[in-house]
């Protein structure tokens, strides 16, 4: 029996907030379409976009389409033959990148814009093939974008806090495990999700284990290079700089698989599955190699890519779609950024010195000159906001990339960070913490939380209750033995 086909049909449908110029630019941008395959989607009322598809990768092309603001539908073929096309690959965790999605195919394939219709289908005033036959989606609302929400405020979060910061110096640090679970309770359990909250479920004393077993090896450290007799100096540092080393990868994974484990949705636990070996690679390797200025990029694809990739929740494992050459212009803009806003400083301070040297550089406080001071002063209000800018800048599109390039099943993340907010919320965070010698903390701490998961989406191809339902039959069927297993020796070795 032959498998079931699927098209891809556009009919101009954009998404809330998108307009049509900006839905084109996402297209050649992120979905690497030409500018003629574009035009020619929004030139007719209905356009089949691709044919001959299987409803996995049917339900890829419908989910990256959306995420750029283009709503398409899902059709079935009344024919389940394949006629003669290209065909596609099924697109693996490895190869599911923007640029597999590009629908490259489309300009070159016999059933791609402009083609014959499907035999036996309707023919609308466009030329383009009409379904009469069965959608998969015959409810407009999938996908659709579901927001998260933060609910805690300020003054709630400053209680926990300064309790937290009490007991804390009062039990000379015994108490921080206590705050750590306190903490993440309450920024999980307000942050909601379809109507659900999010849990950290771990247990104070096993990440006071974790300290107290850092605590001593730090301590040992202390004692040794105190007291070592100064000729074994060098060799003692270069033993403990290579133990550092080959140690930081598994403390990496033990406090990624401890944060996810303890980490639930609607009772389903996340979890993390990365190897020592990706660790190395991703946290000592290529930052070492990073040395070299122009490898950085791969340095930040790798942590990332080693986070998500070997993330799951539950049984489902997330997948990461960036590629090396998307941080490669993070990484050009950056450079941009600097050298453009070197250049403004400088022109400024230029004019500074250049006025003072005009009007004779007479003024002065005793012996010094006005136009050291003024520089001085200048400078360092230049650095500072270059300082916030480039950070600012920076955060931006890497979270923009990390979010619209992780996915989940057939579901998605999106993220709409914006420059000129982010940047916004970085000073006046700073500054309230500053003017306050530190208590605004909690609520620099809610307002970021706030931004986050206001600027932060979940692209649902389907009903949610039905992917968490299915997820819990998994666990429950195939993973009965999982927590136990990762907990042999379960110690939060992070901070």
């Amino acid at each position: 029996m032959n498998e079931v086909q699927y098209q891809i049909a556009f009919m101009g449908k954009l998404r809330p907030g998108f307009d049509q110029e900006k839905v084109k630019a996402n297209l050649q941008e992120h979905l690497k379409l030409s500018s003629t395959v574009v035009e020619s989607l929004f030139a007719k009322d209905r356009v089949v976009i691709k044919r001959n598809l299987n409803v996995n990768v049917a339900k890829q092309y419908e989910q990256r389409f959306y995420m750029h603001g283009a709503i398409v539908k899902l059709e079935q073929q009344l024919e389940a033959k394949a006629q003669s096309e290209t065909s596609i690959k099924p697109i693996s965790s490895e190869s599911r990148s923007a640029a597999d999605l590009s629908i490259e195919p489309i300009a070159a394939s016999s059933n791609s814009l402009g083609s014959e219709p499907v035999k036996g289908a309707n023919v609308d005033h466009g030329g383009m093939a009409s379904n009469s036959g069965g959608a998969v989606n015959t409810d407009d609302e999938y996908p659709k974008t579901l927001p998260f929400e933060f609910t805690g405020n300020g003054k709630e979060y400053f209680k926990i806090w300064i309790v937290n910061i009490a007991l804390t110096i009062l039990t000379l640090g015994i108490y921080s495990a206590w705050a750590k679970v306190r903490n993440k309770q309450y920024f999980y359990g307000n942050t909601l999700f379809e109507g659900s909250s999010f849990e950290y479920t771990a247990q104070p004393l096993t990440i006071l284990k974790g300290r107290i077993l850092a605590f001593g090896v730090i301590g040992l450290y202390y004692v040794l290079a105190t007291f070592l007799p100064p000729a074994y100096a060098i060799g003692f540092y270069l033993l403990a700089f290579v133990i550092v080393i080959f140690l930081l990868p598994w403390v990496v994974i033990k406090a990624l698989q401890f944060n996810a484990r303890h980490s639930q949705y609607r009772n389903i636990n996340f979890g993390f599955d990365g190897s020592y070996w990706g660790s190395f690679t991703a946290f000592i390797l290529w930052p070492m190699a990073s040395i070299f200025f122009v490898l950085l990029p791969f340095s930040w694809h790798r942590k990332n890519e080693f986070f998500v990739a070997n993330s799951r929740y539950g049984t489902t494992p997330f997948q990461f779609t960036a590629n090396v050459n998307d941080y490669y212009g993070l990484f050009g803009k950056m450079i941009l950024l600097v050298i453009v806003s070197l250049i403004v400083m400088g022109l400024f301070i230029a004019a500074i010195a250049f006025g003072f040297g005009a009007s004779g550089g007479v003024e002065s406080f005793g012996e010094a000159s006005y136009a050291p001071v003024a520089i001085g002063i200048v400078s360092s209000i230049g650095y500072m906001l270059l300082y916030f800018v480039g950070l600012a800048f920076y955060e931006v599109l890497s979270n923009n990339l990390l979010y619209n390039n992780t996915l989940i099943n057939e579901h998605s993340l999106s993220a709409d960070y914006k420059f000129g907010s982010f940047l916004s919320l970085l000073i006046t965070n700073t500054l309230g913490i500053l003017f306050t010698l530190g208590l605004f903390i909690p609520w620099a701490s809610v307002r970021s939380a706030r931004y986050h998961a206001e600027h932060t989406q979940f692209i649902a191809t389907q009903s949610l209750d039905s992917f968490v339902a299915g997820e819990e039959q998994k666990v429950n069927t195939f993973s009965e033995g999982l927590a136990d297993a990762h907990s042999v020796f379960d110690l939060d070795v992070g901070i």
